[in-house]
């Protein structure tokens, strides 16, 4: 619903649609895309269909620039503002607009608005007839201390273009058969004034969101927690595998961590002469497990030495392996009890549950060996068995089809091999696998590799795409100017940050981002050195010539020439007798005299200074802002939905 506005004399009713019937585009719809263009030619017979082609080629590309090079919104003005007298309206003040069509919204005098009347217009719009005055019975409601007071009413005051045929003309006279009555010769562009409840704001879709949307959430984090343990599993059992056959280093960091790791055993293991020792609390017990996962390793990759080799390395090192088997020991009793309630994830119940069972293997060097590939797997600090592996291939499974599911439900891949690469991905399934089997244990292994690999793809490829802008679409081509609080028909607060801006130079200048061209000023617009009088000329008290000592007088070998931008650029305005206020490195620093130092000094501390000087005001802008939306009475992550019709009235 509108209101009709007077600009510039003459009435002005709404226009529906984008640019009144003919798309955002301003000019006639082609098989191609693109615009068309008259041309014109000597001789050619004119008709009314060749001008209005080329006013529309000229008008769609000027809306079209608007509309996605600077985005719907406020460019400058339109303040609202409560009038002297009150009465339900406000007034609002001259200025301009872009609606996202692109069209070209301007308010050239101050426009008083009444409230009320545009209240009992929306009311008409929902309920489909008109109720009367709003104002006749005032709604009221009892406060806590008794006293009466209307009720709150919150509504948002939007801005239309509009535009009317004007000046008509009669035409000569033409050959159709039943005579032409008088045709409008002109096109008075103007606006009008709507109002709607105040909605909230649908979720954004802007870069952040959409990027945010790619990341793991809620509905994927089963998917991220799979992708993390074949990313933490995927390299270690290819290392495992082909490792085999070759012995496995033992450096001085091992036994460092060996060492640790024994101590920190030790301190936390129970006194000997103590009772029968509590089961230890969550937080405990990881602790515990993740030491004992620590020393497990470092004796595992002693273990996979030759005799002689791991009787040199424990006595180079200071290793107490049998302390180490002990405390291996006591630690996998101690947590025995633990597994299923500290851990809840599957794949740590099952590692868990292996390292307990391998640390109990190490701890007799005379039972039973651990096999070779989790031997090899415990010396990476990876526990693993044949129930690791059994969910390590379901998890590379699900993982697989929930990928290919994905790239079947996205329209824009830029990835396009992505899809042939995962169709090639074996993912096995069914009897409970042996990790003596090389092949199956290196084919899971490089299965989860390639499907961590193909995630990380997918959501470089999300990211990637989210990052590229997408041509906002114009379901509603009302330009928010503000939102009120109405009480008693009274327009009692209104909060013009609720609208948006047309981030243009005039707006950026007017916040201070603009002054950066200040420094630019001091730059480029100094004045230049010239040569003064010869020091020789200035006389001290008693007419002797005053004579500086220069404390360089050789230039000493040439100094390393720095790479980059500064090494072309510094030299060549030191030649003009301009110095950056930036904290650049200068060519020969060592060889530059005292004072060039202490003036680069000054100009860095002001240059520093001014940038504090412009953090500081756009702090204060946007707490002027957030304050404004205090005083509108809604929180600040809230805002008006542009979609004409939702609400009550």
């Amino acid at each position: 619903m509108s209101v009709n506005v007077h600009p510039a004399g003459g009435t002005v009713a709404a226009t529906g649609g984008c640019c009144g019937g003919g798309g955002c585009g301003g000019g006639p719809v082609v098989s191609q895309p693109g615009f068309l263009r008259p041309r014109f030619f000597a001789g050619q017979l004119l008709t009314e269909d060749d001008l209005e082609l080329l006013i529309a080629y000229v008008t769609g590309k000027d809306r079209l620039r608007n509309r996605y090079l600077f985005g719907a919104g406020v460019v400058c003005g339109l303040e609202v503002a409560c009038p002297p007298c009150g009465g339900g309206k406000v007034k609002v003040q001259p200025g301009y607009a872009l609606d996202c069509c692109g069209r070209d919204i301007v308010v050239a005098c101050a426009e008083e608005v009444d409230v009320n009347a545009l209240v009992r217009d929306l009311r008409i719009a929902r309920l489909g007839e008109d109720c009367g005055d709003p104002c006749a019975g005032k709604d009221t409601t009892t406060t806590t201390g008794g006293a009466q007071q209307g009720i709150a009413r919150h509504y948002c005051l939007y801005l239309h273009y509009a535009e009317e045929p004007t000046d008509p003309v009669a035409p000569y006279a033409t050959e159709e058969p039943c005579g032409q009555g008088c045709e409008p010769s002109r096109v008075r562009e103007g606006f009008n004034f709507l109002l709607r409840c105040e909605d909230h704001e649908q979720p954004a879709d802007d870069a952040v969101a959409r990027v945010l949307a790619c990341l793991p959430s809620r509905t994927t984090d089963d998917v991220a927690r799979r992708v993390d343990r074949l990313d933490r599993y995927g390299r270690p059992l290819l290392d495992a595998v082909s490792s085999v056959d070759t012995p496995v280093a033992f450096e001085a960091a091992d036994a460092a961590r060996f060492r640790e790791s024994l101590d920190a055993l030790a301190e936390a293991a129970p006194a000997p002469e103590a009772a029968a020792a509590p089961q230890p609390g969550n937080e405990q017990a990881r602790s515990t497990t993740d030491r004992l996962r620590v020393l497990a390793g470092g004796l595992a990759r002693l273990d996979l030495q030759d005799p002689a080799a791991r009787a040199q390395l424990q006595k180079d090192h200071g290793l107490d392996v049998d302390k180490a088997r002990a405390s291996l020991a006591g630690a996998a009793e101690r947590l025995g009890g633990t597994v299923e309630r500290v851990w809840a994830d599957r794949l740590d119940r099952e590692a868990v549950a292996a390292l307990l069972a391998q640390s109990a293997r190490l701890a007799e060097p005379k039972g039973p060996p651990v096999p070779q590939v989790e031997l090899r797997m415990l010396a990476q600090g990876v526990p693993f068995n044949a129930a690791v592996l059994t969910v390590l291939r379901e998890d590379a499974a699900s993982v697989r089809e929930w990928l290919l599911r994905w790239l079947d439900q996205r329209p824009n891949l830029t990835d396009c091999a992505l899809r042939d690469e995962l169709a090639t991905v074996a993912t096995a399934t069914g009897a409970e696998p042996d990790t003596n089997d090389r092949g199956a244990v290196r084919e899971t292994g490089a299965a989860a590799m390639r499907l961590a690999a193909a995630h990380r793809r997918t959501l470089v490829d999300c990211v990637c795409a989210a990052i590229n802008p997408p041509c906002a679409p114009c379901e509603d081509t009302g330009v928010l100017l503000a939102c009120l609080e109405v009480r008693d028909c009274e327009v009692v607060r209104i909060c013009n940050a609720a609208r948006d801006f047309v981030l243009g130079g005039s707006a950026l200048r007017y916040w201070g981002l603009g002054r950066l061209h200040e420094v630019v000023e001091q730059v480029c617009c100094a004045k230049p050195r010239v040569a003064g009088k010869p020091m020789a000329a200035v006389t001290g008290a008693e007419g002797a010539a005053v004579l500086p000592f220069t404390s360089t007088a050789f230039a000493g070998p040439a100094p390393e020439r720095p790479a980059g931008l500064g090494a072309e650029l510094l030299p060549a305005l030191a030649q003009l007798g301009m110095r950056l206020p930036v904290p650049f490195p200068p060519v020969g620093e060592a060889q530059r005299p005292a004072d060039a130092t202490a003036a680069l000094a000054g100009q860095l501390a002001a240059l520093s200074q001014r940038v504090a000087q412009l953090s500081e005001q756009l702090s204060d802008t946007r707490s002027q802002l957030q304050q404004e939306r205090g005083r509108a009475g809604k929180p600040p992550a809230q805002r008006p939905r542009r979609k004409e019709g939702s609400g009550g009235s």
